[in-house]
């Protein structure tokens, strides 16, 4: 056992000696080349752009700074650590692009080359040509979105990579993964909003809304998301407001608002929570309106059934004085001339008998229509009463036919109103 252990000490001990001098050869190449190498700028002014960094045996130095320029203004394209990754010449730095020179700035790993023939990025100036960049991979980059709003995707620690937009109102977080920059790129920002799951925005007052956003999504569009100027709702996720409300999907689909209330909640409001908030207060005066409404409706209809009933006991109280007045009318006329005669009367039917007394009972004010003669004939006195048509005529010129026979008239009024012929004081004959 005690040999075992021993071999393994020496073995280990020769692998040690082995690896440092390959590390200390290694390192001794570096510093060679590095004190042979020299500093150059070279200028490729065909093309615009001018190269600084370290030179040995036309090739620049792995492990070295180096920086290319734009030669006409001076201002930096790219610069970092130089070296050769997976047989591609690469930079490790900063990148700020070569035609557009604005707020944007790359940190990270970027395939380079200059050459005309091959892949490579060559000092000479022979077989040059346009300085060619590719992204290999994004440690940080920062930029404008819209041209207006700070944009910063960085690398994160899982090796995923973070996408934030700086609004007005507002802040957008979107998380990517690996398979979505491989398919999409590095910088299709749009396309990485549009297609995340759960966009994040997180609004100044502490609102924040969780789920999709959609380019054509009148309440969530990418293009609507930075126009400031109204803020909108999105529609599809979860949003939980800054006291800890939590609302999800479209929180505004149930609120049946009218085109004219909407605008001035909109207009009055700058986050969700003072929606939210002006959407419950339109709602509560909604409510309490209807409500009043409702109340109102109540009473008009308990005041007209209160006045419907009161005209049926109005009605019912006439009827009844009707009824009374007819029953008293019907015993007066009995009473007084008789079941037969009284009943007659009753039903304004004239008969063979009666008096003069009679029918004027029978009549009523209708008697004024008759015309009346008297003659006498063997010691009787024969009294004639015509009805005259004339005379009803005129009474409507006056105000109208009175009493009964109001509803009467021409021939009608003929045959209800007959011929008489009274002999001494009673009916003889009858007319019609």
């Amino acid at each position: 056992m005690k040999t075992h252990n021993i071999i393994l000490l020496i073995l280990l001990f020769v692998c040690t000696n082995v690896l440092t001098s390959v590390l200390l050869a290694q390192d001794k190449e570096v510093n060679m080349v590095s004190k042979k190498a020299k500093l150059k700028t070279i200028k490729y002014k065909k093309h615009n752009y001018t190269a600084v960094g370290y030179v040995y045996k036309d090739r620049f130095v792995e492990g070295q700074k180096l920086s290319f320029i734009k030669t006409q203004t001076g201002d930096t394209i790219i610069s970092g650590i130089y070296s050769i990754n997976y047989g591609y010449p690469c930079i490790k730095g900063n990148y700020k692009g070569f035609v557009r020179m604005n707020n944007e700035v790359t940190s990270g790993l970027f395939i380079i080359s200059n050459s005309i023939k091959t892949n490579q990025l060559i000092p000479v100036r022979k077989n040059v040509g346009k300085l060619k960049i590719r992204t290999l991979d994004i440690l940080e980059h920062k930029d404008t979105y819209a041209e207006k709003y700070p944009l910063v995707f960085r690398k994160t620690s899982t090796n995923r990579y973070e996408l934030k937009i700086l609004f007005d109102d507002k802040t957008l977080e979107v998380v990517i993964s690996p398979d979505t920059i491989k398919k999409y790129g590095f910088y299709a920002f749009d396309t990485f909003i549009e297609n995340s799951k759960n966009v994040n925005l997180l609004y100044k007052n502490g609102d924040i809304y969780t789920g999709i956003v959609e380019k054509g999504d009148v309440t969530g569009s990418i293009y609507d998301i930075y126009f400031n100027k109204r803020i909108y709702v999105p529609s599809k996720g979860v949003t939980k407001f800054a006291n800890g409300e939590i609302l999800n999907g479209d929180w505004l689909k149930s609120y049946d608002f009218t085109e004219k209330d909407w605008r001035k909640i909109y207009a009055k409001s700058k986050t969700l929570t003072e929606i939210r908030d002006n959407v419950y207060r339109k709602k509560s005066e909604l409510d309490k309106l209807k409500i009043a409404e409702e109340r109102k409706r109540l009473e008009e209809q308990r005041i007209r059934e209160r006045k419907r009933q009161e005209m049926l006991k109005a009605k019912e109280r006439e009827r009844q004085e009707k009824l009374r007045e007819e029953r008293m009318y019907r015993l007066r006329c009995i009473s007084r001339y008789g079941e037969y005669y009284g009943n007659l009367i009753l039903k304004k039917e004239f008969a063979l008998g009666m008096n003069k007394e009679m029918v004027r009972e029978l009549l009523g004010e209708a008697e004024k229509f008759y015309k009346k003669s008297i003659s006498t004939f063997r010691g009787h006195t024969i009294e004639s009463w015509v009805f005259d048509t004339s005379l009803v005529a005129q009474g409507m010129s006056f105000g109208g036919l009175l009493g009964a026979l109001s509803y009467y008239s021409g021939i009608e009024l003929e045959r209800k109103c007959p011929t008489l012929v009274f002999t001494d004081d009673k009916i003889t004959s009858i007319y019609r």
